[in-house]
């Protein structure tokens, strides 16, 4: 199903997301993001919670082949969430996009709040087919710089 296409730890070592390229919600292909929380050496031991899902109909809206997740990053803390997806056809046919995230929480759950979509109609100009998202990077916490490739 394309899961762990794309993997992300945050700086502590608190937070992962994985992404899933090959996850369907209603439509083919349209990908999710997979986020847990990892404990190292608690008194329970070393272990890695499933904490929230984000999918078409899930904290965002997807089309068919969007491939959400072909990439992820996290800023340093993991209050900041970058989400690649290459086959997005905002403004023509797989241009790409990126899809920036908040995310607040703990162990029992996170919330997860879309903030930006960078895409061909957001002032950026990309070209049919550019796929713009095989790779995504943030770097800082108060003024962050997302990086992104095509």
């Amino acid at each position: 199903k394309g899961r762990g296409l794309s993997v992300a730890l945050d700086a502590g070592g608190e937070r992962l997301a994985i992404g899933a390229i090959g996850h369907s919600s209603g439509a083919v292909r349209t990908g999710a993001v997979y986020l847990f929380t990892v404990s190292m050496s608690s008194k329970w031991g070393d272990s890695v919670t499933y904490t929230a899902k984000i999918a078409d109909g899930l904290g965002v809206s997807l089309n068919e082949r969007d491939s959400f997740g072909t990439s992820v990053a996290l800023d340093n803390d993991g209050s900041m969430l970058a989400v690649g997806a290459t086959g997005d056809d905002t403004g023509g046919s797989g241009r790409g996009a990126v899809y920036l995230f908040a995310v607040g929480g703990n162990i029992w759950g996170y919330q997860v709040t879309e903030k930006l979509k960078i895409a061909h109609d957001s002032g950026v100009s990309i070209s049919d087919n550019d796929r713009l998202s095989f790779a995504t990077c943030i770097e800082g916490n108060t003024q962050p710089k997302i990086s992104v490739v095509g």
